[in-house]
């Protein structure tokens, strides 16, 4: 699955942060690496498929993740094995706090690109390997910053993500 993103109007302010993600788990501890390995996250699309949080890339190899903290509905230990169980009310809320505060510190490492947008960009990127989020700034008032614009293409894949 590959996006494309064309920004067709632009906020003074609101950077899009781009995120590798062979990178991002290459830089957990062992530890860290070894749970989220054994966790599958439930998506709340298309009847909530079950997807490997951490796997290995359809084409390159690479290790990447499946992940899009605003659309995980739940998370499940060890799927598909005698020992599957989905992770309780609190494990989620954990999980989802680590991996945002994860993230954060990436970000903020300077190992991910923060793309200021000008009229007429236009990225592509493979959204199995490069996760995306809006600066924080992007949600400020439109009186503020601007009007913010952006056409999103999404390119269907041919791989499930598995591991």
């Amino acid at each position: 699955m590959s996006h494309h993103l064309c920004q067709v109007s632009v906020p003074s302010t609101g950077n899009t942060i781009f995120c590798p993600l062979t990178e991002f788990v290459g830089a957990m501890s062992r530890e860290t690496r070894a749970k989220y390995e054994r966790l599958w996250m439930r998506s709340d699309r298309r009847e909530g498929p079950v997807h490997p949080v951490i796997y290995p890339h359809p084409v390159t190899g690479n290790t990447t993740m499946m992940i899009h903290l605003g659309m995980i509905t739940g998370f499940v230990y060890d799927y598909g094995a005698s020992t599957q169980r989905e992770a309780t009310r609190e494990e989620f809320a954990e999980l989802r706090a680590e991996l945002e505060g994860m993230f954060d510190a990436f970000w903020s490492s300077g190992r991910a690109h923060s793309h200021q947008w000008e009229e007429g960009d236009f990225i592509i990127s493979d959204n199995l390997a490069v996760t995306h989020i809006a600066a924080p700034e992007s949600q400020l008032p439109r009186s503020q910053v601007g009007l913010r614009v952006l056409h999103r293409t999404t390119v269907d894949g041919t791989h499930r993500p598995s591991k």
